[in-house]
């Protein structure tokens, strides 16, 4: 305000320009000074907000890095498999050609949706552990590299050799409470189709225990059931059930959380490199000069008909 009086003064203006009318517009123009400061504290306040918000989500992607590295390295180093199943596993991401007919285990070559995790978990048992090879040689010389090391043993199901016949057309399928046949529940590459279905195609997946007790005496005990909550029903009347030991994170329940993670961190990363946060300084400076020019429009306007009077003579 000072400034802008003084370069009215030096040219001539002021002295033209009636005093209540200056006094006036100085007054308007300190009011307009104040909401600036007021709109550059609001700014300050927003941009400090953001900064801790930015904070915490660098912070969880941080976190969410580091899980899926400890996942990853996990399951690369196949955690949560026998010693005999992890020494087959690791010869099959060898480059010798040897091992090629190497597929994986079984926990390797399904997907399943979390809802499903417990129940295809129990149904598959120690079965999860099975390692599916192309041929009977190929599970032949692995038995042999177990044998020669000691090792231990593994089951092993070549494709060649394993044949699986799915539950169909049955009346149980059809009855409420039944979630349908364990092999249809779980994801696959139709290569395994006949091992997967020879370890789950007779396996009916029900939502709770009530419902399997009802239905197994229905069908007197002809089938094997599972529930969501991980209960066994053995074809023939036996029943399996109880508490399991607390893991941190199950082979399938591992998978899935890799993929989560990794598909949050690419979304994560893609939004921080295209939307970073404004500092207080890009927030503030446009509206600053805006400001700054409508003070002096204003200030300058105080005498326009002077300025004019002026210029004619």
């Amino acid at each position: 305000v000072k400034r802008a009086t003084n370069i009215l003064k030096n040219e001539g203006f002021i002295s033209k320009a009636p005093k209540q009318k200056i006094k006036d517009e100085q007054q308007k123009l300190e009011k307009l000074l104040l909401e600036l400061e007021n709109q550059k504290n609001e700014l300050y306040t927003q941009t400090q907000q953001l900064s801790v918000k930015q904070k915490q989500i660098e912070q969880q992607l941080s976190q969410k890095r580091s899980r899926f590295a400890i996942l990853s390295d996990m399951e690369k180093e196949h955690e949560g498999y026998y010693k005999s199943v992890k020494s087959i596993l690791h010869l099959k991401n060898s480059q010798n050609e040897m091992w090629q007919g190497i597929c994986g285990a079984v926990g390797e070559l399904i997907h399943v949706a979390e809802k499903y995790e417990t129940a295809i978990e129990i149904a598959l048992g120690g079965n999860l552990q099975n390692i599916v090879t192309k041929t009977e040689y190929d599970a032949k010389q692995a038995i042999q590299y177990l044998k020669q090391h000691y090792f231990g043993r593994a089951t092993f199901l070549p494709i060649t050799a394993v044949k699986g016949k799915k539950l169909e057309n049955a009346d149980i399928l059809s009855e409420v409470g039944v979630l349908g046949v364990a092999s249809d529940l779980v994801t696959y590459d139709m290569v395994y189709d006949n091992v997967i279905q020879s370890l789950l195609g007779r396996t009916v997946i029900i939502e709770n225990m009530d419902i399997a007790i009802t239905l197994s005496k229905k069908y007197h005990y002809q089938y094997r059931i599972v529930t969501l909550d991980g209960e066994l029903f053995h074809a023939g009347g036996a029943m399996t059930g109880g508490s399991t030991a607390k893991k941190t994170t199950s082979i399938f329940s591992r998978s899935r959380e890799i993929a989560d993670l990794s598909e949050s961190i690419q979304k994560e990363n893609a939004l921080d490199t295209d939307s970073k946060e404004p500092t207080f300084l890009e927030l503030y400076e446009p509206y600053k000069n805006l400001m700054t020019k409508t003070v002096f429009a204003r200030i300058l306007g105080i005498s326009s008909s002077s300025l004019s009077e002026k210029r004619k003579t």
